[in-house]
This record gives C-alpha cells, structure tokens and sequence, in this order.
C-alpha cells in the first residue's frame, strides 16, 4: 500500500467513523501518515475523496494535514 492510498484510507475511515472518538483517532494516523508525504500528494488524495462527495476540509484536522506535508 503506497502512502497516499493509506491517507485515503485513513480519511474515509475518519469520514465513516461511528463517533468523535473514533474519527479523531483516524485523523491523527491520517496527519502521521502525510508527515512524509509532499503538498502535491495531500492535494491528489483530497481531490480523489471531493470527487466522491466526502468534504474532507469540514473535517477538523486537514489543516494538519497541510501543514504537514513538505
């Protein structure tokens, strides 16, 4: 699994969990898993999820997400 398809992953798993808790778990692997990843590869995993409906900026932690990506 590349990094891009496990923030994907992560993400939907943030999107679809089943409370608060859960979701931010998921985020905070979403942000450790971007660490390493640059803009332009956040940026193609964003537009992926937008273009199935899932607004992943509403979500709290993509801002971490930006930020770290190099």
């Amino acid at each position: 699994m590349t990094r891009m398809e496990a923030l994907e992953l992560a993400m939907r798993l943030a999107h679809t969990a089943p409370n608060s808790e859960k979701s931010t778990a998921c985020l905070e692997m979403a942000v450790e898993i971007s660490m390493n990843m640059t803009s332009e590869e956040i940026t193609t995993v964003e537009e992926e999820l937008l273009s199935e409906g899932i607004k992943i900026r509403e979500l709290r932690f993509w801002s971490l997400l930006l930020e770290g990506g190099s």
